[in-house]
């Protein structure tokens, strides 16, 4: 299989899942996670733009514009999976009196991680300023979803519903930071070249993992409140 099919094939999965989620979703879980909905949602649309540029050509390759265009859409999706992170804290630390301190400092770590990477890793070469700053970006919310772990981790009965949701947002984000910082190390060559596609196949592969987890996670939640519906 070439490279170019097997983009093709992990990008029609990826389309598949992704459409599998919002599925569920809508079938009664968007009322708690309406950040999750909207970030679905939006990644559906960005990933139908970026498949349909990125294959529409003969070559299978970016445009300048194009590029432009991804960047700016993995930007948005960062910013949305930082609120669904925040929304979760949120959730599993209920009503407690360090729940909004917890949150505004959340949100302010994000400002500045986001900010300060803007910043100081700026690049005239796009691909390699907003590989740098999804990197950290990327490392903040691994780190988000390691405070929420431990939070539902400390309560008498962690609800597996946003455990199983958490944990695949965290495989993600692990993944992508793994994966940028292995496409950060790109040098010239065929080593170089060998990097950024095992750090592009990380990135893809763990995104994946996530969805399908949270796929299975949205139908059973569906079917158990069905079955406790109709007892």
């Amino acid at each position: 299989m070439s490279l170019r099919a097997l983009w093709l094939v992990l990008a029609i999965a990826g389309l598949i899942l992704q459409v599998l989620v919002l599925h569920s979703l809508l079938r009664g879980s968007y009322r708690r996670f309406p950040f999750l909905l909207v970030y679905c949602a939006a990644l559906l649309f960005i990933s139908v733009f970026n498949t349909l540029q990125f294959f529409g050509g003969a070559e299978g390759a970016w445009t300048a514009a194009s590029q432009q265009y991804y960047w700016i859409g993995e930007m948005v999706l960062q910013g949305l999976i930082y609120a669904i992170t925040i929304s979760f804290v949120s959730q599993a630390m209920g009503e407690g009196p360090g729940r909004d301190v917890m949150r505004r400092y959340m949100v302010l770590a994000a400002l500045t991680i986001a900010a300060a990477s803007l910043y100081f890793f700026h690049d005239s070469r796009t691909v390699m300023w907003m590989t740098r700053v999804t990197l950290y970006v990327s490392f903040l919310s691994t780190l988000f979803c390691l405070i929420l772990w431990l939070v539902l981790l400390r309560m008498a009965a962690p609800e597996k519903l946003l455990l199983l949701v958490t944990g695949g947002l965290g495989m993600q984000m692990a993944g992508q930071s793994v994966g940028h910082a292995l496409r950060e190390m790109v040098g010239t060559g065929a080593v170089g070249r060998y990097l950024m596609h095992v750090g592009n196949l990380i990135i893809v592969l763990c995104h994946l993992m996530c969805l399908y987890i949270w796929w299975q996670a949205f139908r059973q939640a569906h079917a158990s409140s069905t079955s406790h519906a109709v007892n």
